[in-house]
């Protein structure tokens, strides 16, 4: 289990070094282009993940590649954003004020906004299923997609259920938007359960019309 349950993503292995020096649990990324590289192993146990944000352009490019790498291999824990303006990244606050960089980092991350959510491309989602859709419509299927979960299920937000996609029978499916197990890696959508259920493509989208 990670200690503090928290992990904090720099851009750059120097960063780490700073972290790690003041005790705090760091992961390194050479750059927005190799965000790609992140795997489970690498996060699990975390229930927070920081991003550090450097001002500028890179640094948006780095926090938006972390959100899509995070949506991307189901990390489902709190994931925030971290920033000091006038502050490049934890090494410049180590030069600039070595006596408050604890009390700087500590206070950032209790007071850290969410990460922004990655949203996928529509665009591969509707293509993804042209051969079976039918009459419906793009925004039909956008609105399906889109419909939480969550609400299908009238469960609250992070409920943990019985995943129908192995026999172990500990809940082990965490429901919000979408539903993501832990223990197998299912991933699905309110598509996929009610297909799941027996209904065909265009039935379920039909069946997920009404808000």
């Amino acid at each position: 289990m990670a200690k503090n349950n928290f992990l904090i993503i720099v851009e750059g292995e120097s960063d780490c070094w700073t972290l790690w020096y003041y005790g705090y649990q760091a992961l390194g990324i050479p750059g927005s282009s190799m965000t790609k590289i992140i795997e489970k192993e690498h996060i699990s146990g975390f229930e927070t993940i920081f991003t550090w944000k450097e001002p500028d352009k890179g640094g948006e490019l780095f926090v938006s590649g972390i959100a899509k790498r995070l949506f991307e291999i189901g990390f489902l824990g709190k994931a925030k954003v971290l920033s000091l303006k006038g502050t490049k990244d934890p090494s410049e606050l180590h030069i600039k004020r070595p006596g408050e960089f604890k009390k700087t980092i500590d206070y950032l991350t209790m007071t850290a906004p969410s990460l922004p959510q990655y949203v996928p491309p529509v665009a591969k989602i509707i293509k993804r299923f042209s051969t079976i859709r039918g009459d419906l419509t793009d925004d039909q299927i956008v609105r399906a997609r889109d419909f939480p979960l969550e609400k299908l299920l009238e469960v609250k937000s992070g409920t943990k259920i019985i995943c129908p996609n192995h026999e172990d029978q500990t809940a082990s499916l965490f429901i919000k938007q979408y539903g993501f197990c832990f223990s197998c890696g299912y991933h699905v959508d309110s598509i996929g359960w009610l297909m799941r259920k027996g209904m065909k493509f265009k039935q379920a989208v039909e069946a997920l019309q009404n808000d």
